[in-house]
């Protein structure tokens, strides 16, 4: 995992080594970052989204999606969480730990947050990034435990699988 420049280096890109799921549009000083890059993640996002910072990332084959949407839950971390996985783009808000809002590429994951976690426990390959944000710069919903979510998806994968249907 690559770690984003230091006080010691202010010139360096915080975001060069940052997956193309997270790579950020930094200024010169570190942490300035402003968007995560590229024009899908963009479309889902509601608007700007001001002081994003990337603080983690990478790839879902080291960490993956279950672990690291528990992690995130467990640590009460507040933030935007872009992944990018089988080519699908989405992006889940979470505020201390709770989802508030999730939107994905694929259409039929817009429903509800609940779907677009589901669709990334099902998914495979991928990057992912977590930018720190305040409360006030995420796309706000009603907040939802995370664990419950996490649970109920991973029940209906290993139903799936047990039972030879969809995820």
């Amino acid at each position: 995992m690559a770690t984003p420049a230091t006080d010691s280096d202010p010139n360096a890109d915080a975001s060069a080594d940052l997956p193309v799921a997270g790579r950020a549009a930094c200024g010169a000083a570190a942490g300035s970052c402003l968007w995560p890059a590229g024009q899908r993640v963009r479309a889902l996002l509601p608007g700007p989204m001001p002081g994003l910072r990337p603080v983690l990332w990478g790839d879902l084959a080291e960490l993956g999606a279950g672990d690291l949407l528990g992690l995130l839950e467990h640590h009460r971390r507040t933030g935007l969480l872009v992944v990018s996985c089988d080519g699908v783009e989405r992006a889940l808000a979470l505020i201390e730990g709770h989802l508030v809002w999730a939107r994905s590429e694929e259409s039929a994951e817009n429903g509800d947050a609940a779907s677009v976690v589901h669709g990334l426990l099902t998914g495979g390959a991928g990057t992912f990034s977590f930018l720190r944000a305040d409360e006030a710069d995420l796309p706000s919903g009603d907040p939802r435990q995370l664990r419950e979510i996490l649970l109920d998806g991973l029940r209906q994968l290993d139903e799936s699988r047990h039972f030879g249907g969809p995820a």
